[in-house]
């Protein structure tokens, strides 16, 4: 019985591996790519999608807030706040500065 040339060309041994050009021919010459490629194709892209969403994410809580600082005892007794760089939030005692929670760009994340 004579087989269809397709199923000739298909079951027959690649010539040579090594002039392979496409990912496809690779995959061909290896004997397709079957339900078992499939689902750990689906589960590594899932695990690698899992694992960006996270560390793009992470930028967001990295964000700075806005600082507020009181700039005399006076200013702080009376409960007026500028807003302040980092360097000078730092430098301030603890009850004589905040963040500005009423700003947008103030986020609850982990700098807080």
């Amino acid at each position: 019985m004579v087989k269809p040339a397709e199923k000739q060309e298909a079951e027959a041994e690649p010539e040579d591996l090594d002039n392979v050009d496409l990912i496809d021919e690779a995959f061909m010459a290896m004997g397709g790519f079957g339900k078992l490629q499939k689902i750990s194709y689906f589960f590594n892209t899932l695990i690698n999608a899992g694992a960006a969403l996270f560390i793009y994410c992470f930028v967001f809580l990295e964000k700075e807030p806005v600082y507020e600082c009181a700039t005399s005892v006076a200013n702080m007794n009376a409960g007026i706040k500028t807003h302040c760089e980092k360097e000078e939030f730092c430098a301030h005692p603890v009850d004589q500065r905040g963040i500005d929670w009423h700003d947008p760009e103030s986020l609850h994340n982990l700098i807080e």
